[in-house]
């Protein structure tokens, strides 16, 4: 798979989680819309989606790393958000008697717990992040790293939702600054040896590859013949 499939992989997971979590704020504003957030299967599906991205990109840079620490934190964001689930449910399930005392305290859980788990994600996927960001030099990624980690300490009072919300808009974006062409660190010359008889002041010829798409190009050109990228 290569970088433009892998990138666009991420982007998508990333939309799939925001719809799921837009789905869950009206489950929990509208009365209506009670069950329509499908208990957060959309989002342990994004977070699948965007691990995928995550374990190509793992693969094209060479580093095993990104993709291991962002298997344990996806494994963890799965986690919470089950077990946030399991106890919201039981409450649920009791509801006929539930009182404002019970359901606080459930709510409470169910925060403390999400809260811990994906702080755990968050530090797992820190690492994966700051080390994309140090492979494709943008610097956007290990901001979400940090923010995500915030995030996920304030979710126990409910505003690290939104600083959450902020690091996954944040994390699209960088995914669609991945350059498609990876270029080359610098100018490749290869030197070969002219055949004999023909005049020149030099044994060796000078052949310069472009380093953008690696086309042989003149050793006097501006730009490729090839991508038309200026030299």
């Amino acid at each position: 798979m290569n970088l433009q499939t892998s990138k666009n992989l991420g982007i998508l997971g990333i939309v799939i989680i925001f719809l799921d979590a837009i789905l869950t704020g009206l489950t929990a504003i509208i009365p209506a819309f009670k069950n329509i957030s499908l208990y957060n299967i959309p989002r342990c599906i994004g977070i699948i989606i965007v691990l995928i991205s995550l374990y190509y990109l793992a693969n094209i840079y060479q580093s095993k790393t990104i993709y291991t620490n962002a298997r344990i934190s996806a494994a963890a964001a799965i986690i919470g958000t089950s077990l946030t689930n399991v106890v919201t449910l039981g409450l649920l399930a009791t509801e006929e008697n539930l009182t404002i005392f019970i359901a606080l305290g459930g709510l409470l859980i169910g925060l403390v717990i999400l809260a811990v788990f994906l702080t755990v994600a968050a530090v797992f996927l820190r690492r994966s992040l700051n080390e994309l960001a140090t492979y494709t030099g943008i610097s956007d990624f290990a901001t979400v790293g940090q923010l995500l980690f915030i995030g996920a300490i304030l979710t126990i009072v409910l505003f690290g939702s939104l600083i959450i919300g902020i690091a996954f808009l944040i994390l699209a974006a960088a995914f669609s600054k991945m350059k498609s062409i990876q270029p080359i660190p610098s100018t490749t010359i290869e030197t070969l040896p002219l055949p004999q008889g023909i005049p020149t002041t030099s044994n060796t010829e000078v052949k310069v590859y472009c380093p953008y798409c690696g086309t042989p190009i003149p050793s006097d050109a501006i730009f490729c013949t090839q991508c038309g990228k200026q030299i």
